[in-house]
């Protein structure tokens, strides 16, 4: 009758490719420690971090983040960093490669009794030439905290096309909006002859009803009450206006001065 027997290895050796192992354990023991292979696994437990080029997680604080071009790192902490071409190394951010253009952008949220904690912090750089392991030098312009749902921070032009929060679309405010600066309403619309419907302040919620502004005398429709300011007027009887009937009449209001 065979008999087999596990195969016990007890000195430094080698063991042939045709190799298989199908069932058992292996035991501390490191497995690619010197040549690394590929690895196919259905589930994955460990004690300690788990890290590749791209990715790493389970990090203890203070330990550098995965430095490909594109990074995800996790700590004990719930610390999380999700960039482009940025590592954390210790409690910095660096750039992770040097690159012509890859000037980096990241996501990240301390975890806890770190600097900034409870905070989704979004920052962001133009491109530009950047060199590995120098500090990263974007800017956080989101942030959405637990003291507010969302902060816009930037000092970035004001122009309409270019300015550092643009809309193409509408904005919806479903509460008080307050306002800090100045409030530019129409700001790429050059003041038009007799005013006009891309020229106005609207208010409430009957349709055309709000402050109007152009030059020379009203021509625009607009809604019963409405407000017409007169860029041109040098009369006490051509400053400003009132719409009378919903539609192209105005009637002029009468300054002191």
């Amino acid at each position: 009758m065979d008999v087999f027997k596990p195969l016990l290895i007890s000195t430094p050796g080698s063991v042939g490719s045709s190799v298989a192992i199908t069932g058992g354990s292996i035991n501390g023991t490191n497995i690619g420690a010197t040549t690394p292979g590929t690895g196919a696994f259905t589930t994955i437990s460990a004690t300690g971090t788990i890290s590749s080029n791209i990715v790493s997680a389970g990090m203890s604080t203070g330990s550098n983040s995965t430095s490909g071009y594109s990074n995800y790192s996790s700590d004990i902490h719930g610390g999380t960093l999700i960039s482009s071409n940025v590592k954390r190394e210790t409690n910095d951010y660096k750039i992770a490669n040097t690159h012509a253009s890859l000037s980096g952008m990241m996501i990240t949220t301390p975890g806890a009794s770190q600097t900034n904690q409870g905070e989704w912090q979004f920052w962001a750089a133009a491109p530009a030439s950047v060199t590995a392991g120098n500090a990263y030098a974007g800017t956080k312009v989101f942030t959405v905290s637990n003291t507010a749902t969302s902060v816009l921070q930037t000092t970035a032009s004001t122009n309409t096309t270019t300015g550092a929060l643009v809309v193409s679309g509408g904005v919806g405010v479903a509460g008080a909006a307050f306002i800090g600066g100045v409030v530019n309403a129409a700001a790429s619309t050059a003041t038009p002859a007799g005013g006009s419907t891309s020229a106005r302040l609207l208010l409430g919620t009957t349709a055309g009803f709000g402050i109007y502004y152009g030059s020379g005398a009203p021509t625009v429709s607009a809604a019963q009450g409405s407000i017409y300011i007169r860029s041109d007027g040098s009369s006490t009887s051509t400053r400003l206006y009132v719409n009378t009937n919903g539609s192209t009449t105005w009637t002029n209001f009468t300054s002191a001065a």
